[in-house]
């Protein structure tokens, strides 16, 4: 069950306008010299924002950060992929979780100030590459 490809059957929860939280099955098990993903589907992000998305599997537990420019008109991206951290990787390792839990996607502004936007994905899975 561990090794299996987590595919999402996506939930997304808004649980502040900034914050979003996804469902998704745990990690495949990556080679040391791939990089395990979690890529996010279908993203939709407004204009004129400059974001960090930071990923979080639980308090403390730090996935991976995706950067956003500003950009003239809202984005429609197909994909959006984040490559966890390190200390993400060793925690699966160490912890070997059966079901992850939730991911928090916390967009933060400069200087890590928190932002209230509107934004959107409709599935995310994991990868290794």
């Amino acid at each position: 069950m561990w090794q299996r490809i987590g595919l999402a059957l996506f939930a997304a929860t808004v649980i502040q306008a900034k914050e979003l939280q996804i469902s998704v099955g745990p990690p495949p098990a990556c080679t040391q010299a791939q990089t395990l993903r979690l890529t996010l589907l279908d993203v939709d992000f407004p204009a004129n924002v400059v974001a960090n998305i930071r990923a979080f599997a639980a308090p403390g537990i730090y996935v991976g950060m995706l950067s956003f420019v500003a950009s003239e008109k809202p984005r429609k991206l197909p994909r959006a992929e984040i490559a966890a951290s390190p200390e993400f990787r060793r925690w699966l390792e160490e912890t070997k979780p059966e079901k992850l839990p939730p991911i928090t996607l916390r967009p933060q502004g400069p200087a890590r100030k928190p932002l209230t936007i509107e934004w959107t994905i409709r599935s995310a899975t994991w990868s290794c590459r």
